[in-house]
């Protein structure tokens, strides 16, 4: 395994997806490196490692990439909302109504620690962090987060903190870095 090589190939793709990005080294070298790392630990230690480039440092799919990306689309959501002065209303708590699949991943987490300590087997934290990712950017392609009524806006703003601080407990248990930009 190389990480020169991953975090090469991790910087050509951030230059294709977003040239201005001004840290790209920086996040280059968390993509290229967190992605070998995910790979590794995405699978039941009595199982074969498969090592396929294209594959672990795809922005979709089951890779690290495509957790550390869903982390930090929301942390942008959440820098978008802090220049914009948006969330700063009393919560709609009833806007998040059909949001029970990230809310009950995110709840799991600590179930999820637990067994994953006493079975020794971080698969299964990289299992929940993907499933915690799919979950997220599922309800974000049908729910506009920012410019609603002002509680519905607090309130999906709360469900989009709540996620990106479990993704980067998660990632960081893993030893995988958190990007805010990507």
């Amino acid at each position: 395994m190389d990480f020169d090589r991953a975090v090469e190939e991790a910087l050509r793709i951030i230059h294709e997806k977003n040239p201005d990005l001004s840290c790209a080294a920086e996040v280059a070298e968390q993509v290229g490196v967190g992605a070998v790392v995910f790979n590794d630990l995405r699978r039941e230690r009595i199982k074969d490692v498969e090592f396929d480039w294209d594959e672990i440092l795809s922005f979709e799919g089951e890779t690290g990439p495509y957790v550390q990306y869903t982390h930090a689309r929301l942390a942008s959501i959440q820098r978008k909302a802090k220049d914009r002065g948006e969330g700063e209303g009393e919560p709609d708590w009833a806007a998040l109504e059909d949001a029970r699949g990230v809310l009950l991943r995110i709840g799991r987490f600590p179930d999820v620690l637990r067994s994953a300590a006493r079975n020794a087997e971080p698969s299964e934290v990289s299992t929940w962090l993907l499933g915690l990712s799919r979950e997220v950017n599922g309800w974000y392609a049908s729910h506009r987060v920012l410019g609603q009524d002002s509680g519905v806006t607090t309130a999906r703003l709360a469900l989009v903190r709540a996620t990106q601080q479990a993704l980067a407990a998660g990632l960081k248990l893993l030893g995988v870095a958190a990007p805010e930009e990507m």
